[in-house]
């Protein structure tokens, strides 16, 4: 009997040793380059509880809806550009690689020297994080 269960343990083992650890993080959804910089989204890398009301609140409250959203990324070196604007008709919004995702954190990373103008304004953001190596951020950058 106790062979039994030490050749299940071995199998078990031997089994989750040949998982990538990449199936267990968040995935990319998509990247590219804009200017000087590399950006990457990252899936389901952000998860709160939102009340009818709009408010933040415990799963447990009624009527609560879950709001997954993802993680953007920035590498360098280099300078995140000033995004353009579209026209008067169309609103003047941002025009940005990242325009069509629900972003909830982004992470500026180490050799980034500037946020360009308009790079997040807009987005729901929960958790920003900066590098000291940035020394310039354009207006409304995260307004």
């Amino acid at each position: 009997m106790s062979k039994r269960i030490v050749c299940a343990v071995l199998c078990a083992v031997l089994v989750l040793s040949c998982t990538p650890l990449s199936g267990f993080a968040a995935s990319t959804i998509v990247s590219g380059e804009w200017g000087d910089v590399s950006w990457a989204i990252y899936e389901n890398a952000y998860s709160e509880w939102i009340s009818p009301s709009g408010e933040v609140c415990g799963e447990d409250e009624p009527g609560a809806e879950e709001r997954v959203a993802a993680e953007l990324v920035i590498r360098g070196p280099g300078e995140i550009p000033d995004a353009p604007r579209t026209s008067e008709e169309e609103g003047y919004n941002p025009i940005r690689p990242w325009n069509d995702y629900d972003i909830a954190v982004v992470r500026v990373e180490d050799g980034i020297t500037r946020i360009g103008s308009c790079a997040f304004g807009g987005f729901d953001l929960r958790e920003v994080y900066l590098p000291s190596t940035l020394l310039e951020i354009g207006s409304e950058a995260f307004s």
